[in-house]
């Protein structure tokens, strides 16, 4: 007799009937709502918008027959039992038909996030529909909180899984939508039990003393039974995504770890999938690094793997190139964002900390030279001595005493009594069309007067005379440069004979004579030639010559492979 007190009034009875009567009508504009709440859900969720798919869910008008049903049970109301049912079952199919449709005349489209969330459903779902269930029936019953009917329709969605069902068929993915009916399944059980038992309550029966047990299991036994069912099922699904989830935590925390000590590169994890499949885990993981991996550092991390999860694992690292600089004095390592916006600061790995701590050093002493730049640096211990390799590219071979000073500073601020640095370097040459423009010889941007100009011709042109004399000999490229009235020449040659110490001085003497300017005179030899049967030819004109022969198939041939190879 407790629930009497909850019952409501005869008028807001006969209010909430009518409502619920003409809301279960399987009419046209019945089937105008939930062919347009489809669409707008199919659209929401093809293009991955949230706000279009709750503007689905405040339109759909498929959560008004479930209360019909639940009521008619109550009411023992054959009359809108069979409306309900009807309407319900009608647009389940129109809204799934729908989908279908849609997916089937739309362009190619691609999973999205909105898409795959409704595949899984789990328990969490099924009581998010209990409540909503009750909200629903709850708001319908008292006009001071019916306002709140748009917020229940939004956590129930009802239209968004059966739209996902349509689109998951029309691709041939039909587990997925499977999944996606069973979602709408699970709400439709959740709010016809739910919103029954509160229309009981509150005395929405004709006569709600009389829903004893056997009333009970005769009207609500098979509805109840699906429920505990699916119940089950969803449970499952919750465990089997907590296990899941356990692996994915275990994946990431040994990569993090391994990442973070391999020879001092501190690589950063982005993002791992992975799908287990006849007993083996295969793991893609995202990663950002200095340089990539080689092949035996992802063997090394895949038995570590392998090994923390007690299963075999399969691992590919697609790395990205990035670089972290940080101020000349500083080794700090920000790893993340929290949510109010400050970092979280971790102390990095010794051997990360090192490779930071040397980066810095070894790329502020290039700045004070010219044309070099430092890639990454790589840290590892040979014989318990911590070694540096760094990877530089310039326009000239580093010096012994440079390599020198840098490993001193190195010592000095790591702490360490003994270390070696290595450089890795490619040479960087600049051309233009003299030849090759060596900087030590030469300005990017000369700014001679016209007179010195002049000088600086009739330099050149008797240097180019001199050295055309000598058989043999080919002249490769020259540098040139003015520095404090002194005009210093760079010659490159190339071929099997080379100016003597005595022609370098004729030259230059004779340069002087004729410009009267002092000259400083080099030579710059190379034995870079090709011996034909007509004598000896620079390689370069050689090359050249061959590859304007055969420029029109060689075309052709490297095309074919660079579109081969996606290059």
């Amino acid at each position: 007799m407790g629930f009497r007190l909850l019952k409501i009034s005869q008028e807001r009875h006969d209010i909430v009937l009518s409502d619920i009567r003409n809301g279960s009508e399987p009419e046209m504009r019945f089937y105008i709502m939930v062919a347009v709440s489809t669409m707008i859900a199919c659209f929401g969720l093809i293009t991955n918008s949230t706000a279009v798919i709750i503007g689905a869910m405040l339109v759909a008008p498929l959560m008004t027959p479930i209360f019909g049903i639940g009521l008619a049970l109550i009411r023992s109301d054959k009359e809108l039992f069979g409306k309900a049912l009807k309407a319900e079952i009608a647009g389940v199919a129109a809204a799934v038909a729908m989908g279908i449709i849609l997916g089937l005349v739309s362009p190619t489209f691609q999973p999205t996030p909105e898409m795959l969330a409704r595949t899984q459903p789990q328990l969490f779902d099924l009581l998010v529909a209990v409540f909503s269930g009750f909200a629903g029936a709850y708001a319908l019953m008292d006009e001071k909180i019916s306002p709140a009917l748009p917020g229940v329709a939004i956590a129930t969605a009802i239209v968004p899984p059966l739209a996902n069902t349509g689109l998951c068929f029309s691709v041939g993915e039909y587990g997925a939508g499977v999944g996606s009916f069973l979602l709408f399944f699970a709400n439709f059980l959740s709010i016809l039990l739910v919103a029954s038992a509160a229309f009981w309550i509150f005395g929405m029966g004709d006569d709600y003393t009389r829903m004893d047990r056997k009333v009970v299991v005769r009207r609500f036994g098979l509805p109840i039974i699906c429920f505990l069912l699916v119940a089950a099922f969803l449970t499952k699904t919750l465990y089997d995504i907590s296990r899941d989830q356990s692996l994915l935590t275990e994946i990431e925390e040994t990569l993090q770890q391994e990442f973070s000590t391999y020879r001092g590169q501190g690589a950063s994890l982005d993002r791992v999938r992975y799908h287990s499949e006849d007993d083996v885990v295969y793991v893609l993981a995202d990663i950002h690094a200095p340089s990539t991996f080689s092949p035996t550092q992802v063997s090394g991390i895949e038995r570590k793997l392998s090994e923390n999860l007690e299963q075999n694992t399969k691992l590919i690292i697609r790395s990205m190139a990035v670089q972290e600089i940080t101020a000349l004095d500083s080794s700090v390592h920000l790893a993340a964002q929290q949510l109010d916006g400050s970092f979280v600061s971790e102390a990095p790995h010794p051997l990360v900390r090192q490779a930071k701590v040397a980066d810095s050093i070894i790329r502020n002493e290039l700045t004070k030279s010219i044309g070099y730049h430092l890639d990454h640096v790589k840290v590892f211990n040979i014989n318990d001595t911590p070694t540096f390799l760094a990877s530089i590219h310039g326009l000239s071979v580093p010096h012994p005493e440079s390599i020198a000073e840098m490993e001193t500073l190195l010592r000095k601020k790591l702490e360490l009594p003994e270390i070696r640095l290595v450089i890795s370097f490619i040479e960087t040459n600049y051309y233009d069309s003299s030849g090759i423009v060596r900087l030590a010889f030469s300005g990017l941007e000369p700014n001679y007067p016209a007179e010195a100009k002049t000088v600086i011709e009739k330099g050149i042109a008797i240097i180019r005379e001199e050295l055309a004399a000598i058989q043999d000999l080919f002249i490769s490229g020259e540098n040139y440069n003015m520095i404090d009235d002194t005009l210093y020449v760079l010659v490159d040659t190339v071929g099997p004979a080379q100016p003597s110490p005595q022609d370098v001085a004729r030259i230059e003497k004779k340069a002087v004579n004729t410009t009267g300017v002092p000259i400083k005179f080099h030579v710059h030899s190379q034995p870079a030639t090709v011996i034909t049967a007509a004598g000896h030819e620079p390689y370069r004109d050689v090359s050249r010559a061959g590859f304007l022969r055969q420029l029109p198939t060689a075309q052709t041939a490297v095309r074919k492979i660079l579109d081969a190879s996606g290059m």
